[in-house]
Parts: structure tokens; C-alpha cells; sequence
């Protein structure tokens, strides 16, 4: 009698080990499901969104609201605003691109922001 309710102690603590283990590992992944690629996509989404839209309400559309970028050739996917933190820095593109980095780098556009004395 004894041994049965060693063993049946023994089974009930595997038991327990097995179920606080697989509880753990759910609290674990969960927030990995929260941070899913699709619900990444949906917040970043979101985002531009929002951001378009505070744009929008100040962006002057000279040349129509169906053509926000004219006279640029420039296509965006989904014709809409972009934040300007979605780009690469120049910085970031030296990396692959040094040759064409250090020619830009001494151009008009890449120093126009900077006082030159």
C-alpha cells in the first residue's frame, strides 16, 4: 500500500512538473505570437497610416490630390506618405556602396544642408 502511494505521489508530481513546464513554455511564446511578422505588419501599417494622414492636412497638392508627387517621377507602393525613418541613411548604403557613397558624398545634394564656411 505504501508503494502504490509513492508511486502515485511520484505520477502526481511528474504530473505537476509537466504541467507547470508546458505553462511556462505557453507564457513564454506568447509574446513571440504578439510580435508575429503579420501582426509587425499590421502595426507598421498602422503607423504609416497615421502618419499620411497627419501629412495630409498640411501637404500643399499643388498638382491634385491624386498626384501628391509631381513634378517627381517618384512611385511609393500604396501612393501614399512615408515616414522619413523608413529610408536607409547614407551612411547604411556605404556599407555595399562605397565607390558611389564617396562620389555622392562630394556632390550639390549630398552637402546642400551644410553651411559652407
Amino acid at each position: 500500500m505504501m508503494i502504490k502511494k509513492i508511486q502515485s505521489a511520484a505520477n502526481l508530481a511528474r504530473l505537476t512538473g509537466v504541467v507547470l513546464a508546458l505553462t511556462l513554455a505557453a507564457l513564454c511564446f506568447l509574446p513571440l505570437l504578439a510580435h508575429s511578422p503579420r501582426a509587425a505588419e499590421q502595426s507598421f501599417s498602422a503607423r504609416r497610416t497615421a502618419y499620411a494622414a497627419g501629412i495630409r492636412k498640411t501637404y500643399d497638392f499643388r498638382f491634385g490630390k491624386d498626384q501628391p508627387f509631381l513634378p517627381s517621377n517618384a512611385q511609393i507602393e500604396g501612393d501614399d506618405f512615408i515616414q522619413p525613418g523608413a529610408f536607409p541613411t547614407a551612411q547604411y548604403c556605404e556599407h555595399c556602396h562605397q565607390d558611389s557613397y564617396h562620389q555622392w558624398r562630394q556632390s550639390a545634394p549630398a552637402t546642400s544642408f551644410r553651411e559652407h564656411f
